[in-house]
């Protein structure tokens, strides 16, 4: 049951996270879609997971 709580609570956090990167990045046109992928992506692998993002986002484009 705590492993289940804290995986919830790691996804809530990654949710949180791109929102708010999402908001400090909209002036240089820079976004993360908030969707299932990104937010169990960030929630499971913490920063490193938003660099992954981050760097997939950049070779894909």
């Amino acid at each position: 049951m705590k492993k289940v709580l804290k995986f919830f609570l790691n996804v809530l956090f990654g949710a949180v996270f791109l929102f708010f990167l999402n908001r400090f990045c909209a002036g240089s046109r820079f976004t993360l879609p908030l969707n299932l992928y990104t937010v169990l992506c960030t929630g499971i692998f913490g920063v490193p997971g938003v660099i992954l993002l981050i760097s997939v986002k950049y070779i894909l484009l």
